[in-house]
């Protein structure tokens, strides 16, 4: 009888471990491995704006956008404080999209876009193919 019932428990292991064994690696396949996009570091992007160019700081780990900082400008003080609505919600879109595909501000649709340009221009300096291209050079 010990014996028939140890045999028993050895059984029950190791289903469990297998069935533990099997939900891991489930777990693991499951994972999406996200593919580096950007060489970590601070980008200078620069467009034209309606009154003079626009220039950012675009800072980046290895795959989303950590930070925009608007370095010079010359809008603010022609347009106001529309401006002020485009400086404020352009990056943080940007920042929270990880992606420049998004909505201008109504009423400053040149200066948005010209925002929006020069962190694109950040962006491209960043990307991980456009690194490696002139490392190459």
């Amino acid at each position: 009888m010990i014996s028939r019932f140890g045999g028993i428990r050895t059984i029950t292991r190791t289903v469990l471990l297998i069935a533990v064994s099997l939900t891991l690696v489930m777990g693991v396949a499951g994972c999406k491995i996200q593919k580096d996009i950007y060489a970590p570091g601070s980008y200078e992007g620069v467009s034209e704006g309606y009154h003079g160019p626009i220039r950012v700081m675009v800072t980046t780990d290895a795959q989303e956008i950590e930070s925009i900082v608007i370095v010079e400008e010359h809008e603010k003080q022609v347009l106001g404080d529309v401006v002020d609505i485009v400086y404020e919600t352009i990056p943080e879109r940007v920042r929270r999209n990880n992606s420049t595909e998004v909505d201008v501000v109504s009423g400053a649709t040149l200066t948005s876009t010209a925002l929006i340009k020069a962190i694109q221009d950040g962006l491209d300096k960043a990307l991980l193919e456009s690194a490696e291209a002139s490392e190459a050079e």
